[in-house]
């Protein structure tokens, strides 16, 4: 199997992720508020607004990158200087964004847990509406 091939997405396609993180946060959000259902839902969404983020800071500055949901990979297409809040940690969020939403695992997250990655995911929303910047 070949890996998936690296291309450049237009610049305008930043803002349509933007706007789908930004409902991807509000909707972990609520789950957390709500202490509703898993917890690892939050870290779901948590997941997706990392990689949402990324692809559309990668997608502003014209930068090639494959269509792939791996944190760990991603963030190796930013420049150094480009790294979001919390890059080595955001890497752990991956696997709630593939295995965990099928199976709940060995261990639970706790509130707590998902709390942090909560927290995670704003403050790499905050650092891509900082370069992404509204049309």
């Amino acid at each position: 199997m070949n890996p998936p091939k690296e291309r450049i997405y237009k610049k305008e396609y930043a803002y349509e992720l933007m706007r789908i993180a930004g409902s991807d946060l509000a909707a972990g959000q609520a789950i957390f508020d709500a202490r509703a259902g898993r917890s690892e839902n939050v870290a779901y969404f948590a997941e997706q607004v990392a990689e949402k983020c990324i692809k559309a800071v990668l997608c502003y500055r014209s930068i090639a990158f494959p269509a792939i949901h791996d944190l760990r990979q991603l963030l190796t297409y930013l420049p150094e200087i480009q790294a979001p809040p919390h890059s080595k940690e955001l890497q752990e969020l991956t696997i709630f964004g593939t295995v965990r939403r099928y199976e709940e695992g060995p261990w639970m997250l706790t509130w707590e847990e998902s709390e942090i990655a909560l927290d995670a995911a704003k403050n790499v929303f905050k650092w891509a509406q900082d370069i992404v910047k509204p049309v």
